[in-house]
């Protein structure tokens, strides 16, 4: 399972979303802190979802970090 995470600046937090479980999103400070939310999450939420209780779920967490660059003035 792939997720997503993108910085917010503004907010100051990772929010996370897959396409594979619809009803998750969620956000934490950290990326630590969106992985450790997420562990009991995605479980939860697929059972919900109304895909049967199998185990362990693996995931990937995909993050993106917007930024800018700036050649240098010499």
């Amino acid at each position: 399972m792939i997720l997503e995470a993108d910085g917010d600046k503004e907010a100051r937090v990772w929010v996370g979303d897959s396409d594979e479980v619809p009803s998750l999103t969620t956000e934490a400070e950290t990326v630590e802190g969106l992985n450790a939310k997420l562990r009991p999450m995605i479980p939860e939420l697929r059972q919900l979802d109304g895909v049967p209780r199998q185990g362990e779920v693996a995931f990937k967490v995909l993050i993106r970090r917007f930024a800018t660059a700036q050649r240098a003035v010499a």
